[in-house]
């Protein structure tokens, strides 16, 4: 697993244990993989980066899940 992943996996369970005020992922690593369709850094899609600023707690916690399955495919 690249170091910067690691990191992400590593920072999952404090995320999904914070009751609001959820932290973005990014990573300032921004290379989209186009074979998976995510950002190398931060493992989330196109349309989730865009909307993240909008999004409520509970769907920022939805994409961190998301992160720790895409850390693991």
């Amino acid at each position: 697993m690249k170091p910067i992943i690691a990191r992400l996996v590593r920072r999952l369970p404090e995320v999904l244990t914070q009751a609001d005020h959820l932290p973005s992922p990014c990573q300032s690593v921004c290379v989209m993989n186009e074979s998976k369709g995510w950002c190398e850094g931060c493992l989330r899609t196109l349309p989730e980066i865009a909307v993240w600023g909008s999004l409520r707690d509970e769907q920022k916690r939805d994409i961190w899940r998301q992160i720790g399955e895409r850390a693991n495919a």
